[in-house]
């Protein structure tokens, strides 16, 4: 769908020209129809559009004005100007602007409108003229003028991506030229291309306040930019000042490596590396065994989850540590459901969005509640009996006969069910519980041996040194 603005202050010319887009064979949609310049620049504060239309004599500013003002905001958007006047200022004027097409208004015939709108939206343009000569960092920076800078590294991502844009995705030479306009604009500094992969900027240093507020209006307008053109959030980090260039690739490396942190953000946001917070502790995911494989066991861990994701979003521990511990989240889970295949765990290192990867593993939830619910019998069906009744004195006569089978049938089928034996599983079980009751309890190793099913507390001592390598006194120490 393209979407068109048209400005026109006479009523009639305005409907009829809204009515012959929509009318037209190509997909269009007339998305604001404004009597006036200013009523057009106050949509444009909050919206865009892929065409602007406009009258070259408004009742206030003047259709020229009007694309000047909103044109450094809405740099993709492409412009028609409709003129009454054959005179040649206006279209020496127009051309300087960058507007697409002059037409004058009683030489348009039938859907002839419709048509160059469809046209002009075919491909999208470079919004300034490629600059042939490559910009060249040290020549183009005048160091007797200039006392110090700034280094500024870009990182971009739309909202539902996993990982940040890359070369392949984005092009960079649109980039680059939407970023030195308006740099140019502003007298700010120079962009450039770092072996066609990244972008950084170098920016020239003022008075704090004066730098802030200007970096605040480029970034404003480069973010709505870089949104039309790519659909993709900016996130900006910025340096300290430094008056070397000389050592502008030791600065490099410290805003790319700070980069990292666009993994917490969601929306568009300058980061200034001296206000980053020193890094918190990394809390623990809880993998919670309580009522293991039914729907509770699913929103217990779906609420540690959010709990983990909301202190993370707080704290902002190190990337590293996150992926870590959702690494380590993932290995306990696979201790218990083996038959769901291992995970591939360069997958959960590829994320840049702490959205994305809380969203996944909510899904990776979700898919095991699906499998509970397809699989009630066979597998489950064992994991929900020993559940239950892991504290008491279990055999595998009593649970095969309790599922109605041979001894033999049922050591078989659990196995093949399993993947592994019945009194492997049921040890298993039985020590993840006997763990969380010395996390959360003062019970000795006697009472915690009979509250999981084991009579014998000497066999229960052998068990659990034999399963964490670790004494049951060694490993309580180790968790005060």
């Amino acid at each position: 769908m393209v979407e068109v603005v048209i400005v026109e202050d006479e009523l009639l010319v305005r409907l009829g020209t809204k009515a012959c887009l929509e009318t037209y064979e190509g997909n269009i949609k007339v998305v604001g129809a404004f009597e006036s310049g200013e009523d057009a620049i106050k949509y444009f504060s909050e919206n865009t559009a892929d065409v602007l239309i406009t009258d070259i004599r408004l009742a206030g500013i003047s259709g020229l004005e009007l694309i000047k003002k909103v044109k450094q905001e809405h740099m993709h958007m492409r412009t028609v100007v409709l003129s009454c006047y054959e005179d040649f200022s206006y279209a020496r004027e127009a051309m300087e602007l960058g507007v697409d097409k002059y037409l004058l208004k009683h030489e348009i015939a039938g859907n002839e409108l419709g048509k160059i709108v469809m046209e002009l939206t075919k491909e999208r343009k470079s919004v300034v003229r490629v600059r042939k000569e490559n910009r060249d960092f040290q020549q183009n920076l005048d160091i007797s003028e200039i006392c110090s800078y700034r280094l500024g590294y870009l990182v971009l991502r739309g909202k539902e991506d996993i990982k940040n844009s890359s070369s392949e995705q984005i092009d960079l030479n649109i980039l680059w030229e939407i970023i030195q306009k308006l740099l140019d604009s502003g007298k700010l500094g120079e962009s450039f291309i770092r072996r066609e992969r990244e972008i950084f900027i170098v920016f020239y240093d003022m008075e704090n306040e004066i730098f802030q507020k200007k970096l605040e209006s480029f970034f404003m307008r480069m973010s709505r930019n870089v949104g039309n053109f790519f659909n993709k959030q900016v996130y900006l980090f910025i340096t300290d000042k430094f008056s070397n260039l000389g050592n502008v690739a030791e600065i490099f490396r410290e805003a790319k490596n700070a980069s990292v942190e666009a993994f917490y953000f969601t929306d568009s946001q300058i980061v200034y590396l001296d206000k980053m917070e020193k890094k918190k502790k990394c809390p623990r995911l809880k993998f919670s065994c309580e009522e293991m494989y039914t729907s509770k066991w699913v929103e217990k861990n779906t609420q540690e989850i959010k709990k983990f994701f909301s202190e993370i979003r707080s704290n902002k521990p190190e990337v590293i540590q996150v992926k870590a511990e959702v690494i380590r989240y993932f290995c306990i889970l696979e201790e218990f459901m083996p038959e769901r295949g291992a995970k591939n765990y360069i997958e959960i290192d590829e994320f840049d969005s702490v959205d994305m990867l809380e969203k996944w593993i909510l899904e990776v939830l979700d898919e095991i509640q699906k499998y509970f619910l397809e699989h009630k019998g066979e597998a489950v069906q064992f994991r929900a009996y020993i559940e239950e009744h892991y504290q008491e004195c279990l055999s595998t006569e009593k649970i095969a006969g309790d599922f109605h089978m041979s001894v033999s049938y049922f050591c078989q089928y659990f196995k093949k069910s399993m993947g592994t034996n019945f009194i492997s599983y049921l040890n298993k079980v039985r020590i993840e519980k006997a763990k969380e009751l010395l996390l959360t309890t003062d019970l000795s190793g006697e009472e915690i041996a009979v509250k999981i099913g084991i009579q014998n507390s000497n066999y229960f001592v052998r068990l659990f040194k034999k399963m964490t390598g670790q004494t049951v006194g060694e490993y309580r120490k180790k968790l005060k």
